[in-house]
């Protein structure tokens, strides 16, 4: 009995040993993604290292955690075994090339990858906090977002065709839809499992900045996620969060519409009465609370009324002109520059570094696009049916490892969130070059590594011993 007490103490020691260190690695992928959020998506070189270097600290410590741990999950292995599979695609292209140089941007991805599948991955406790994570930095950025379109202030706001554009600290408008459209989703599927007043906000925020970014694909990429979160979850469910939110956001939205149009002043007054106004309705406060709502509604509604005849008009007239249609004469020429370039380099791609592409238009002015705003176009371009093949490899292995860790019965949410959102960031990817910004391959990595944890087993009446 004394070494049975002593093995059992033992265990238990490692198992808190293993808690403790779990947190560590989580918070710092927080960190890792709240950096590359506010850098640009760390795009650029220098941010690009620091943001590297913490998934690195991150997945040191991680790997750490796992020596610790009694009994490793299924799915242990995973993170592993798509690094060597994505790595091996990589360095063949490089070789066939006669330069590792080529690559080493895609073998860095690849260490972010793999950070992102194992800490979250790792425990149910750094899942939480990542999930968690993820929302804060995408409200974080929505409200910025709002603020250069209201304030008139690049680059949080970018002018693109005669509107203010929410970009946030990212800058890239599509690129910032495609954080804030995960971000929403896995916002909405948390609201579904547990109703409560902070996540129908944060999901208010993300959808009022994801509808700022006038990302076409961004939104039609979330609208389908939330199609297929009414598929996992069950659509009264989802359908019942959305609409609830519904009158929130469009209250924001309205009041907000007035400071979109290039020519126009920043109407801060009326947008802020509209976004306290939306907050409370998202709220859902009553007694006083909705007098209140009630009462800033009405103030936009006024103030709508005497701005509309000009500035909302100018905006809705630009908004009209611009961005509804699905025609993007750039998106052609350089999809149809990408074809041609796998077409002549089919096995390993015409150079992971190769130029960028150009094309004169009609008019005869020369276009310079550095990527071709379709990101599987440009992997055949670049690394050839050798990077396809290793991407699907790639892919199905993580598919495979989230089917045999998924529970039977009643659908978890949180996987359920995150499958939406990684079935929107794929579908967004078609049309924008996102696997380009650092951050959004992160956070995608986390969100698949989430189906990599076994769920926990239902308590049990304990033996006798």
């Amino acid at each position: 009995m004394a070494r049975v007490a002593e093995t059992q103490g033992r265990a238990s020691v490692s198992a808190r040993r293993a808690t403790s260190g779990a947190g560590a690695p989580a918070s710092l992928l927080v960190a890792a993604l709240a950096y590359g959020a506010a850098t640009q998506g760390a795009f650029h070189a220098r941010q690009y290292l620091v943001l590297l270097a913490l998934c690195g600290t991150s997945l040191g410590l991680e790997a750490r955690a796992r020596r610790a741990r009694p009994a490793p999950g299924s799915g242990e292995a995973v993170p592993w075994q798509v690094a060597a599979v994505l790595a091996s695609g990589a360095l063949v292209v490089g070789l066939a090339h006669g330069s590792l140089v080529e690559v080493l941007p895609a073998l860095s991805l690849v260490g972010v990858i793999v950070t992102g599948l194992a800490v979250a991955g790792g425990s149910a406790a750094a899942a939480g906090a990542l999930r968690a994570g993820l929302v804060v930095v995408g409200t974080a950025v929505a409200g910025t977002g709002w603020l250069g379109v209201v304030l008139h202030r690049a680059p949080w706001g970018k002018v693109i065709a005669g509107l203010w554009r929410g970009a946030g600290p990212i800058t890239y408008v599509n690129a910032t839809a495609a954080l804030l459209s995960m971000a929403l989703l896995v916002a909405l599927a948390w609201s579904v499992e547990a109703p409560g007043r902070p996540r129908r906000l944060a999901a208010w925020a993300l959808t009022v900045g994801l509808l700022l970014t006038l990302s076409r694909a961004g939104i039609a990429a979330a609208v389908l996620g939330v199609v297929l979160l009414g598929a996992l979850l069950g659509a009264r469910r989802v359908g019942a969060v959305v609409v609830g939110l519904a009158p929130a956001v469009a209250v924001t939205l309205a009041a907000a519409a007035p400071s979109m149009a290039e020519v126009a002043p920043s109407r801060l007054p009326l947008a802020v009465a509209g976004l306290v106004a939306g907050g409370l309705l998202a709220a859902g406060r009553r007694s006083a609370g909705a007098a209140l709502a009630l009462t800033a509604a009405l103030v936009v509604a006024g103030g709508m009324l005497l701005s509309v005849s000009a500035d909302g008009r100018d905006a809705l007239d630009q908004l009209g002109t611009t961005r509804v249609g699905i025609a993007s004469p750039d998106r052609t020429h350089e999809w149809q520059l990408a074809r041609d370039r796998f077409a002549a380099a089919p096995v390993a791609g015409h150079a992971p570094l190769a130029d960028p592409y150009q094309w004169q238009g009609g008019d005869g002015r020369w276009f310079v696009a550095p990527y071709a705003h379709n990101e599987y176009l440009d992997l055949l371009a670049a690394y050839g049916l050798v990077g396809a093949v290793a991407l699907t490899a790639a892919i199905a292995v993580v598919v495979r490892a989230w089917r045999r860790t998924g529970a039977r019965g009643r659908p978890d949410p949180a996987r359920a969130g995150a499958a939406a959102a990684l079935a929107a960031f794929a579908v967004h990817s078609a049309f924008d070059f996102l696997w380009h910004v650092p951050v959004l391959v992160l956070a995608a990595a986390v969100l698949a590594g989430r189906g990599l944890l076994v769920p926990e087993p239902h308590p049990t009446a304990k033996e006798p011993t």
